[in-house]
């Protein structure tokens, strides 16, 4: 399915649309994480379906509008920022895809929390390893708040979690 974009609208107004615009869906849930918006919906037409995870895509054409695109947890989405609270209310339903889906989502959120801790118990001082590809590949941590490190050549980096490979403690 493509993307369903309308002149004129914003954010705000599609998100609106999306999670009370049709009589046929209710919206227990809801919840935006970048340009991905969490819903737990219900199909009122036909209430045999129970409750679903839809993660509506939202673009920005600029100088037109706000679009999206839905994508159902049975299609198996690739974006993984679905609240994990979200799989606990809602029933797995019968697709290939589902389950996959779940368990890359939960992982997700175990290596983030486990990244908090790692970062928590880090000490200025200590070696930071960060993903490949970027550039300086490790630094010596400066600041824990901000997250600064320092390179070989004397340059300070701020240091987003996501590029954090691992931490080793300063020898």
């Amino acid at each position: 399915m493509g993307w369903l974009i309308t002149q004129g609208q914003t954010k705000a107004e599609l998100i609106e649309h999306l999670t009370e615009g049709d009589a046929n869906l209710r919206t227990h849930r809801k919840c935006v994480r970048g340009n991905v918006l969490w819903t737990i919906q219900e199909n009122l037409k036909y209430p045999g379906l129970g409750r679903f995870i839809v993660a509506y895509l939202m673009v920005h054409d600029p100088g037109y509008g706000w679009g999206y695109k839905p994508v159902e947890e049975s299609m198996g989405p690739a974006e993984l920022s679905c609240p994990a609270s979200y799989l606990d209310e809602v029933p797995v339903p019968d697709s290939e895809f589902a389950a996959p889906w779940r368990e890359r989502v939960r992982r997700r959120h175990a290596d983030k929390q486990r990244l908090k801790r790692t970062v928590a118990a880090a000490s200025v001082g200590d070696q930071v390893t960060l993903t490949e590809g970027c550039v300086p590949h490790t630094v010596t941590l400066t600041s824990k708040k901000p997250l600064i490190g320092r390179a070989d050549d004397g340059s300070h980096w701020r240091i987003p979690r996501r590029c954090i490979t691992s931490i080793e403690p300063a020898a």
